[in-house]
């Protein structure tokens, strides 16, 4: 599989935002798995980040728990609210969003 970074056409160009505070990341593999409100938190962060999207917060959620399971696949026929936003973490530029995307 091939990266996927800025020439990518699926991926739209990011910003300079700030990073995400402290746990809203991926997980230390050495370190615990985060709880409901640590995946809460990162998915309000995802959502103020993306304000002018007005993500719903399920949608936020799964922004945060692929950052938690380090993937950039999401399954989702939300075209519109997954092609602006950037997984966190900077390990992936973009979300491969299944099916669209196979």
């Amino acid at each position: 599989m091939r990266p996927r970074g800025e020439n990518d056409p699926r991926c739209m160009p990011t910003s300079d935002a700030a990073p995400y505070p402290h746990g809203a990341g991926p997980a230390d593999a050495a370190g615990p798995r985060p709880t409901t409100p640590g995946i809460l938190d990162a998915a309000l962060t995802v959502r103020a980040r993306y304000a002018s999207l007005k993500l719903d917060l399920v949608d936020a959620v799964n922004v945060a728990l692929a950052a938690e399971y380090d993937t950039d696949a999401v399954l989702t026929r939300n075209l519109r609210d997954f092609r602006p936003v950037r997984p966190v973490g900077g390990r992936h530029t973009c979300f491969r969003v299944l099916p669209d995307d196979l």
